[in-house]
C-alpha cells in the first residue's frame, strides 16, 4: 500500500497543464483589448479582421487543418475583443452631452431620465483642517434624452452624473429610476489628474461612459415631469436597497450603521474617509466593497439553510443562483461581484446536472462575462485584484489538499481513533493552516498590484485576513438575517441588529490595534506598469507551462531578478545632479516639491483649501511619483489651513527630518493650528523657527535663503508673516512667497531688488499681492500661480503679462515643473500640456 501511495504520488502536480479552452479564449479577447487600449486601430479596422479570420478559421476547420484553424480562432477572439473595447472606450454619439462640458461650469437645462440612484453622501464631520463648509449630497447616474437651445429643446444623448444638495436624510427629493426630469444645471466635465501619479476620475468615468456632470443648485429645482412606470426592475431593486438600508439603520448602533451598510448592500459612501484609511491601511479594504467575500458568505449561508430544510438537489441549486444573481443586482452588480456570481452560478449550474467543479474554466468565464458588460473593468484595480485573490486561493486549495492527500493511510485511520475533543482542535488547527496558507497566497499574488495603485505594503493583512474571518462572517450573516427578517419580525431584527453591531465593533477595533502596531504597514513608491506587466505576464506564461519547464529555484530565481530590474533605476540615482521643483496643481492651496541636486527632498506647504484628504492625497501621489518616502524638511509658511491641512497625513505616511515655521507660527489661539502642532508632536518631528537671513545649503551648492520675516518682528496678520525662501542652483533663483501681503509684502519690496527666474505668485495670484510691484522688484522670467479656476487671477495675470512676464496657472495647466541643471539651464513644463 506504501509503495503505491508513492507511486501515486509522483503522478501529482498542483500546476499540471489542464484543458482550458475558455482560459485561452479570455487570454485572446483581453489581449486585443489591451492592444487596443494603448495601439489603437479603428473599430473598422477590428471588425474587418474579425470576420477575416472567421472566414480563414472556416476554410481551415473544412481541410481539417485543426491547429491552424484553432490559432485563427483565437485570433478572431482578439479582434472581437479589441473591437468592443474600442466601441465601449473611443466611440461616443455625435450629440453626448459630455462634449460641451469643459473644466469650468455652465448653465444648461437638460431634460433626461434616472438610470440609478441615489447615492447620497453624507455630510463630513466638522474638522479645524477643513471647516464647517461641507454639504451632503445626493448623486443619480442619469440618460441625458434634450437640452434647452433658446426657445427650442434639441435632441441629446449621453451619459451623466446628477449631483443635487440633500440637506438631511429624510429630504423630500424622492427620484426613482426611470423617472424622467427636467433642471437647470451646471455643466462641467469630471476631474482629469493634474499632478503626477493622481488619480484621473475623468479616464474612470470614461469608462462608464460618463463625459459629464450636472450640479443642481438645490433639489426644488428638479421637475418631474413623467414618473416611471409602476413595475420596473430598476425600481424594485432601488426600493429594496432603500428598505434593506432603513433596516440597518433601525437595528444597528449608528457607530457600526454605516459600515453595515458598506458591507451589505455596497453603500460605501456611507463610510468616512478615516475609517476606510484604517481598513486600506490594515489590508482589509476589500471588505468595504461588495466583493467575493460577500456573495461567498452569502451562498455558505443558504446551502447550510438549504441542506436544513432537505430541498431536492436540482430546487436548492435554483434557489441558490436565484438569490446570488438578486443579491448581485442590488449591490450594484460591481466587477468583482459579478466574478464571484459567475463561479456560483457555474456551481450550481454543475450540481444541479451531477458535474460540480471549479477550476480555471470557470474563472475564465467569469473573466469574459466581467470585461463583456465593461470592457474597461480590465484595467481596474478592484477587477484585477479581484481575479488575482481568486487564483491565488484556488492555487492554495490545491497545495492543502495535495498535502492531505500525501499522508499516509494508517496514521489517518489512527487519528480518527482519537477523542473527539482532540480530533476537534485538530480540525481546527488544519482549518487555521488552510486559512493562513490561503491569506498568504493572496497577499503575495496581489502585494506588487496593491504596492503600485495605493503605495501601501501591508503585512498585517497576513494575520488580519485570517483572525477577521470569523466575526466578519458573522457580521454579515447577522447583516442578512436583518435585511430578510428585520421588516417582517421586529424583536429579531433588534437581535440580529445587536449582534452584527458587536461584530462590527471588534473588527473595527481589531484593525485599530493592527494599525497601531510598529511594521504592520509601510507607504511606499510603488513599481511601474511595465515591470507589473512583465512580472504577472512572466508568471502566467510559468504558470500555463507553455514551453517552460522551470524547476522551484529556477522561478524563484527570476523573481528575485526582475525585482531586481525593477528596483535598478532607484539604486542607479539620477544621472546629473539638477533642482527639481513640482508646483502641484492644488486649486485654492498650495505645494512646492523640490528635490535638491544633492538628494535632498524639501516640502513648502502642502494643503488645500476645505479639503484636507484630497490635498493629502493628491501630494503624496507627486512624491511616491518621484520614489520619495522620506522629506528632509517641510517648510509651513504661515498658518492658514489651505497651506498646511495636508501636514498631518504627509507626517504619517512618509518619514519627515524636521518641520521649519516661522516665530509667529504657533502663537495664534487657532483649532487648525493646535491640531497640526499635536500631529508634529505626535510622530515625535523636530520644529525649527526660521527667519529673514536664515541660510540653508546641500552639498551640491544649492542654496535656500529666508528673505521674510526678519526675527523679531511682527506685521499683524498671518499672510503679513509668511515665510517668503529663495531658492537658488547654478546661477538661477525661485522665489517661494506663500501668502505674503501687506504690510509684510511692502516691507519686503522695500529691500534691495533682487532678480529671480521663477515667481509663485503671493496669495494665489491676488490682486492685492501688488504684482506690478514685484515685477519691477524681482524681474521674473516666469510666473507660477496656484489657485482655482473660480479665482484664477485674471487682473493679476493682465499685469504679468503686460511687463512681458510668461504665465502659468496650476488651475488651467496642471502641474508646474521647473528644472534647472548644474550649468544654469532652465526649463520649464506643465503637466496637461507636457506630462511629468
Amino acid at each position: 500500500m506504501r509503495g503505491m501511495g508513492q507511486r501515486l504520488r509522483r503522478g501529482v502536480s498542483i500546476g499540471a497543464p489542464q484543458y482550458c479552452p475558455l482560459l485561452l479564449a479570455a487570454a485572446a479577447v483581453c489581449g486585443g483589448m489591451v492592444w487596443d487600449r494603448y495601439w489603437p486601430l479603428p473599430v473598422g479596422a477590428w471588425w474587418g479582421a474579425c470576420i477575416a479570420a472567421w472566414l480563414v478559421w472556416l476554410a481551415l476547420w473544412l481541410r481539417r487543418w485543426q491547429r491552424a484553424a484553432s490559432w485563427t480562432l483565437l485570433f478572431a477572439a482578439g479582434a472581437c475583443g479589441a473591437a468592443w473595447h474600442h466601441c465601449q472606450w473611443s466611440l461616443f454619439a455625435r450629440d453626448d452631452l459630455g462634449f460641451a462640458a469643459g473644466p469650468e461650469a455652465q448653465p444648461v437645462y437638460v431634460e433626461g431620465v434616472i438610470l440609478h440612484g441615489p447615492r447620497r453622501l453624507p455630510r463630513l464631520p466638522p474638522s479645524p483642517l477643513r471647516g464647517d463648509f461641507s454639504d451632503s449630497e445626493a448623486r443619480f447616474e442619469v440618460q441625458v434624452l434634450a437640452v434647452r437651445d433658446g426657445l427650442e429643446w434639441v435632441k441629446a444623448s449621453g451619459h451623466a452624473r446628477l449631483v443635487v444638495p440633500d440637506d438631511e436624510w429624510g429630504h423630500p427629493l424622492e427620484l426613482w429610476p426611470g423617472d424622467r426630469f427636467r433642471a437647470v444645471v451646471r455643466l462641467v466635465a469630471p476631474r482629469r489628474a493634474m499632478n503626477p501619479g493622481e488619480f484621473d476620475a475623468a479616464a474612470y468615468a470614461r469608462g462608464d461612459r460618463r463625459l459629464a456632470i450636472l450640479r443642481a443648485r438645490s433639489g426644488t429645482g428638479l421637475q418631474v415631469i413623467q414618473r416611471a412606470a409602476p413595475f420596473s426592475c430598476r425600481k424594485a431593486l432601488d426600493a429594496l436597497r432603500r428598505h434593506g438600508r432603513e433596516l440597518l439603520h433601525r437595528h444597528i448602533d449608528p457607530a457600526q450603521a454605516g459600515l453595515a451598510a458598506a458591507v451589505l448592500l455596497g453603500l460605501r459612501e456611507e463610510v468616512g474617509f478615516e475609517q476606510t484609511e484604517t481598513f486600506m491601511v490594515a489590508g482589509a479594504v476589500h471588505v468595504l466593497s461588495i466583493s467575493g467575500f460577500h456573495v461567498a458568505t452569502l451562498a455558505g449561508a443558504l446551502l447550510v439553510v438549504i441542506r436544513l430544510l432537505v430541498l431536492p438537489r436540482k430546487l436548492g441549486m435554483a434557489v441558490l443562483a436565484g438569490v446570488t444573481v438578486l443579491y448581485t443586482l442590488l449591490t450594484d452588480a460591481e466587477p468583482p461581484a459579478v466574478r464571484a456570481a459567475i463561479l456560483i452560478l457555474t456551481y450550481c449550474t454543475g450540481t444541479a446536472l451531477g458535474r460540480p467543479a471549479l477550476g480555471l474554466n470557470a474563472w475564465a468565464l467569469a473573466l469574459l462575462v466581467v470585461v463583456g458588460l465593461n470592457p474597461t473593468d480590465l484595467f481596474r484595480t478592484g477587477p484585477q485584484l479581484s481575479f488575482l485573490s481568486v487564483l491565488a486561493m484556488s492555487w492554495a486549495a490545491s497545495a492543502f489538499r495535495l498535502y492531505q492527500d500525501r499522508q499516509d493511510v494508517l496514521p489517518k485511520l489512527a487519528w480518527g481513533a482519537q477523542p473527539w475533543p482532540r480530533r476537534a482542535l485538530g480540525t481546527l488547527g488544519l482549518w487555521l493552516g488552510q486559512m493562513t496558507l490561503m491569506a498568504l497566497a493572496v497577499w503575495v499574488a496581489t502585494v506588487p498590484l496593491v504596492l503600485a495603485r495605493f503605495h501601501l505594503l501591508s503585512p498585517a493583512a497576513l494575520v488580519v485576513g485570517t483572525v477577521l474571518w470569523a466575526p466578519m462572517a458573522a457580521a454579515l450573516w447577522m447583516g442578512f438575517g436583518i435585511l430578510a427578517l428585520g421588516w417582517w419580525v421586529p424583536g429579531l431584527g433588534a437581535a440580529l441588529g445587536w449582534c452584527c453591531r458587536a461584530c462590527l465593533a471588534l473588527v473595527q477595533w481589531t484593525l485599530q490595534i493592527a494599525c497601531q502596531v510598529p511594521g504592520s504597514h509601510f507607504w511606499l513608491p510603488g513599481p511601474d506598469e511595465w515591470w507589473l506587466a512583465g512580472l504577472y505576464g512572466g508568471g502566467a506564461l510559468i504558470a500555463a507551462g507553455v514551453g517552460l519547464r522551470l524547476p522551484r529555484r529556477w522561478t524563484l530565481a527570476l523573481a528575485c531578478a526582475w525585482t531586481a530590474v525593477g528596483l535598478a533605476p532607484s539604486w542607479m540615482g539620477r544621472a546629473e545632479p539638477a533642482l527639481r521643483v513640482a508646483f502641484l496643481a492644488m486649486e485654492h492651496g498650495c505645494a512646492v516639491v523640490m528635490r535638491l541636486p544633492g538628494g535632498s527632498t524639501v516640502v513648502y506647504d502642502a494643503g488645500r483649501l476645505l479639503a484636507p484628504e484630497s490635498a493629502l492625497r493628491s501630494v503624496s501621489a507627486a512624491l511616491w511619483h518621484q520614489g520619495v518616502t522620506r522629506i528632509d524638511a517641510l517648510i509651513v509658511s504661515h498658518a492658514d489651513a489651505d497651506h498646511f491641512n495636508a501636514v498631518p497625513g504627509l507626517l504619517a505616511r512618509f518619514s519627515i527630518k524636521a518641520v521649519f515655521v516661522s516665530e509667529r507660527m504657533f502663537e495664534r489661539a487657532d483649532p487648525a493650528v493646535a491640531l497640526l502642532e499635536q500631529a508634529i508632536r505626535r510622530h515625535r518631528v523636530p520644529v525649527h523657527t526660521i527667519a529673514g537671513g536664515d541660510v540653508f545649503s546641500d552639498r551640491a551648492g544649492c542654496r535656500l535663503e529666508v528673505l521674510h520675516p526678519p526675527s523679531g518682528k511682527d506685521f499683524g496678520s498671518d499672510n503679513a508673516n509668511a515665510l517668503v525662501m529663495a531658492v537658488e542652483y547654478g546661477g538661477q533663483r525661485l522665489l517661494l512667497t506663500g501668502d505674503v501681503s501687506p504690510p509684510g509684502l511692502y516691507h519686503l519690496l522695500a529691500e534691495p531688488a533682487q532678480g529671480c527666474t521663477v515667481l509663485l505668485a503671493p496669495h494665489h495670484g491676488s490682486r492685492r499681492s501688488n504684482p506690478p510691484g514685484l515685477v519691477e522688484w524681482c524681474r521674473p522670467g516666469l510666473v507660477v500661480i496656484s489657485g482655482s479656476r473660480r479665482f484664477d487671477g485674471g487682473r493679476s495675470k493682465e499685469s504679468y503679462h503686460s511687463a512681458g512676464v510668461h504665465v502659468l496657472h496650476t488651475a488651467h495647466e496642471g502641474a508646474v515643473f521647473v528644472t534647472v541643471d548644474s550649468r544654469g539651464q532652465w526649463t520649464a513644463s506643465t503637466f496637461l500640456n507636457d506630462g511629468p
